[in-house]
């Protein structure tokens, strides 16, 4: 009887020295989780919006859209609404760019937020400037999408902004 009661207070001390280390590997794996997240669509954004920028004409520039004809002469753009991004395409629906995977949840785990207080999207000469940080609610974490890009259409002279 002596023997199971010391087995079970040393699987009961065992247990109590683990558990801290067990739930901050579980804290620590969530917030790896989420880092993932804004990591891969902070990447795609960057690549989505500066390339579809740089090739673009006819470009107008709102706080929270921007619309322009692409290389094959298409309309497209951006738009915030509903705290993501969405892509505009040539056929004039939207097409979501940011948000969380899961879409039965009621609200999105990552959303977007202006940097700084500047606004979404903003012009300065023949620059477009964009300012847009990426947020995960449940992490707290941020992923910044900051650039400045000026069309290849501006730079040739082809045309202005």
């Amino acid at each position: 009887m002596t023997e199971v009661l010391a087995v079970l207070c040393i699987a009961v001390i065992l247990l109590a020295a683990f558990l801290p280390v067990l739930v901050q590997s579980a804290q620590r794996f969530r917030s790896g989780e989420a880092w993932e997240e804004l990591s891969r669509q902070g990447m795609i954004m960057d690549e989505t919006v500066y390339g579809v920028l740089r090739f673009s004409s006819n470009t107008v520039v709102l706080e929270t859209m921007i619309t322009c004809r692409d290389e094959q002469n298409m309309k497209t753009g951006f738009r915030i609404k509903n705290s993501r991004v969405y892509r505009i395409l040539s056929n004039g629906s939207e097409q979501p760019l940011t948000g969380s995977q899961n879409t039965i949840s009621i609200e999105d785990r990552i959303s977007v937020r202006p940097y700084e207080n500047r606004p979404y999207f903003s012009v300065n000469g023949q620059t477009i400037q964009v300012a847009i940080i990426l947020y995960d609610r449940s992490s707290r974490q941020e992923w910044p999408c900051i650039m400045k890009v000026v069309p290849l259409s501006a730079e040739w002279g082809e045309e202005g902004l």
